[in-house]
């Protein structure tokens, strides 16, 4: 055989599906040529077993030949490979980029489980502590860490137990950084401007306009920088991903609520394909094992494999965070929602996912108006306020997430609510909608509750009879006042008219009657 000729490998599974692998030589020994190979197969190929065949073979004149599995079999050599396929066996197969500077990172894989107390990752960072548990913060085919520990080490090893099964060790690089992990601070960070604009109403001098967003001071918050953060009591877990607070406000209360309410898939010209409501979570409570309180849901879409992982986290205090390559200011008492979904099978590969959540505010307050406003850029919606009386709860969408270990552009869509807006009451749904990816999508909005002190960002005022009225209302009633009163006017002289009018016939009646007497 000629030494620069190299046979193929054939691998078949029971459904069809086949893999060729070149092989390597390694060295002649008189009429025998050795060659190997070392190959990872897909996850889940041949769950039973492997056919196998041989292609490609010469000898020294240059005269091929193949063997097919049956001709293998035919002529007693090997041809099968027994294999035995499990999901109780968690693999780590590679990372989104670890930075020494610490932070956050994610472990893609498979058979972690539903369940996040199932599975315990322990990771080595080279500190000299050796293997140390490491808490997860979301699950899948996805492990999330956050809060990460500068690492001075050029790899960490990671291995993984899930109901006493262990993975194999893998280790991961990790990238250099002298840029320093986020630290918390109690004013907002002024990012670098790109392209600065003019912001309305110029962010009531309260902050600066920066990327056409107003970047405020504390204690300023909001789009134009005219409200105050109120702070709320920690929410309460629910066994769904629904999260919310009651405040008592001059002896009203204010209820606002956020919920994860579904997901779907649209095609390309944005009409539902499918639609996925969510009915179980499985939840667990990790704010033993986080700085803040924080609560985490799972569950798997119908008929799918599809993860769907939500944390809720209530921040104590104001930090700063890193997501999608931007540096965000929490504000105290901020709730914020990290969304993680696992791989979805698109029916076309020009299709889009959309998460969908509904918030709302409402009060018991009879006497008092509700708004509304949406800060829309390149067509995404940046933020929405729902306001009820000078309360507000304030939402902020990000326009870019982690999708496949890259940050890409999202677009967040309002969706037509059918719930009733009243003058008591406001929601409003978005949809989070990404298109097809391959592993997984991170998404990261958030919301504060706040007290207008300035001019509002909201418009659509509904609001009770004793409240103030829109202008075209008081307009109106202005020119009806004006109509009513000219038609009453015009009939009391035309009544005044009439009335001279018939004391004139009488007395012209009289006269006659006088005149012919005297004839």
């Amino acid at each position: 055989m000629a030494t620069k000729i190299t046979p193929t490998i054939q691998l078949s599974s029971e459904n069809g599906d086949f893999i060729e692998i070149p092989t390597i030589f390694t060295v002649a020994n008189g009429q025998y040529f050795n060659y190997i190979l070392n190959y990872n197969v897909p996850y889940g190929f041949g769950m039973n077993s492997i056919s196998v065949g041989i292609f490609g073979i010469a000898d020294q004149l240059y005269n091929y030949n193949g063997y097919a599995t049956q001709d293998l079999k035919t002529n007693s050599f090997p041809y099968a490979i027994k294999t035995t396929f499990t999901l109780d066996i968690p693999i780590l197969k590679s990372s989104t980029t670890i930075y020494s500077s610490g932070g956050s990172f994610a472990i893609f894989g498979r058979g972690f489980g539903k369940l996040i107390n199932e599975t315990k990752v322990r990771i080595d960072f080279s500190d000299g502590y050796g293997y140390v548990d490491y808490p997860i913060t979301s699950l899948g085919n996805v492990l999330m860490f956050d809060n990460v520990p500068p690492i001075n080490a050029s790899y960490v090893s990671v291995y993984a137990i899930k109901k006493s099964v262990y993975s194999a060790v893998n280790s991961f690089p990790v990238t250099f950084s002298n840029k320093p992990a986020p630290t918390p601070t109690p004013t907002n960070p002024t990012p670098t401007p790109k392209d600065p604009t003019t912001c309305i109403p110029n962010c009531n001098n309260n902050g600066k306009c920066i990327n056409s967003i107003c970047v405020c001071q504390s204690p300023w918050y909001g789009p134009s920088c005219s409200s105050k953060i109120v702070i709320i009591p920690v929410p309460p877990s629910y066994p769904d991903p629904v999260t919310g607070t009651n405040i008592t406000e001059s002896g009203s209360l204010i209820t606002t609520s956020i919920e994860i309410i579904g997901v779907r898939e649209l095609d390309a010209t944005m009409n539902v394909v499918q639609t996925f409501n969510i009915s179980k979570w499985y939840f667990t409570d990790l704010s033993k094992i986080s700085t803040n309180p924080k609560y985490f849901y799972s569950t798997q879409l119908d008929n799918r494999s599809t993860l769907l992982n939500v944390s809720i986290e209530y921040f104590k205090n104001s930090d700063n965070i890193t997501f999608a390559d931007e540096q965000l200011f929490i504000p105290e008492s901020t709730i914020k929602f990290s969304m993680n979904m696992s791989s979805y099978q698109f029916k076309d590969q020009t299709n889009l996912i959309q998460i969908l959540m509904r918030s709302s505010i409402q009060t018991d307050k009879s006497d008092v108006c509700s708004s509304s406003g949406v800060g829309v850029v390149d067509k995404s919606v940046q933020w929405i306020k729902l306001n009820v009386g000078d309360n507000s709860l304030y939402g902020r969408f990000l326009s870019k997430g982690v999708v496949d270990n890259r940050v890409r552009n999202i677009q967040n869509i309002i969706i037509e609510d059918d719930e009733d807006q009243t003058k008591q009451i406001r929601s409003a749904v978005v949809g989070m909608t990404v298109g097809a990816y391959g592993d997984y999508i991170s998404l990261d909005p958030d919301f504060s509750n706040l007290i207008d002190v300035g001019e509002t960002d909201t418009s659509d005022f509904i609001c009770s009879s004793s409240k103030k009225l829109s202008n075209g209302a008081i307009a109106g009633i202005v020119v009806g006042v004006v109509v009513f009163v000219s038609i009453g006017v015009a009939l009391v002289i035309l009544f005044l008219k009439k009335k001279k009018f018939r004391l004139q016939q009488l007395k012209m009646e009289k006269r006659m009657r006088e005149i012919n007497k005297g004839l």
